[in-house]
């Protein structure tokens, strides 16, 4: 992709083939690449991963040259092409990270710079998207808050509890449902499908299991409809403060405080 915030066509790290003819030391076909590819696919390998296997590994500089299809042409038949393009989860992880480094680096003005770019260049691949119809919706779910009085006290947790257990819950950072997506009731639908297959893939990924889920809402601009939709439960509000405020000069916007239980003894397992 060339640079989206100078004049330059940016630069790549490969070449693409001169000849776009299948090369001659090729003696797969293309039945034989194609199930190469799912296979990598199915190992969870990445698009640009899978290509830079077949280049290395097995002499395949472009699949299209012996195939007559794009790798990720192939993916999306066999229903195994990623849900989200992959340029722009990457861009995504890239600005969750860098948003977690500012929040504990206020004076870090490059990162904040770089992330107003990062930003730029989201907004520009989803109007990309959009007009292809690939993209829906965005959530992410990241560290739970250290300090919550309100959802301390409904669980019932006193500070050495729940420095203990605080990594048995997770924070919905982001829910986004893309601008030009119009379908009723989508969002309460999305946030309880999540609710359902991320307790599996949590485990799968960290190794740890969850036993609930926390978000913030800001009261001044929204209300949660959704949160209360889908079965998340109010249990009080912030006191106005960021997890920055050591000195309590600061003041932010009031946030209301949404739970999901995802176990039925959910108390009993955060409270051991």
């Amino acid at each position: 992709m060339a640079k989206m915030h100078s004049r330059r066509k940016g630069k790549s790290s490969s070449t693409r083939p001169i000849r776009p003819s299948t090369p001659k030391w090729i003696d797969q076909s293309s039945k034989d690449i194609e199930a190469l590819i799912l296979k990598l696919a199915k190992k969870g390998e990445s698009p640009s991963r899978i290509g830079i296997i077949l280049r290395d590994q097995y002499g395949i500089p472009l699949v299209k040259t012996v195939s007559n299809k794009k790798l990720t042409q192939m993916l999306a038949d066999a229903g195994v092409k990623p849900k989200v393009p992959e340029d722009l989860m990457n861009l995504l992880r890239r600005a969750v990270s860098l948003d977690r480094h500012n929040k504990s680096n206020h004076k870090d003005m490059g990162a904040k710079r770089g992330l107003q770019l990062i930003e730029a260049k989201i907004r520009r691949l989803a109007k990309y998207y959009k007009k292809k119809g690939s993209l829906l919706a965005c959530m992410l779910f990241g560290s739970a808050a250290w300090k919550a009085k309100s959802r301390d006290d409904f669980i019932g947790w006193d500070r050495q509890t729940r420095e203990r257990n605080l990594p048995f819950l997770t924070n919905n950072t982001r829910f986004l449902i893309l601008p030009w997506v119009r379908v009723q009731h989508l969002a309460s639908h999305l946030l309880a499908k999540v609710c359902g297959e991320l307790p599996g893939r949590w485990t799968e990924k960290y190794g740890h299991p969850i036993h609930l889920l926390e978000t913030f809402v800001e009261r001044d601009r929204f209300k949660g409809t959704c949160y209360r939709a889908a079965g998340w439960t109010h249990v009080g509000a912030t006191a106005g403060r960021s997890r920055n405020d050591v000195h309590a000069t600061m003041s932010v916007p009031v946030k209301d405080v949404f739970l999901y239980p995802l176990n039925a003894d959910f108390k009993e397992r955060l409270c051991a």
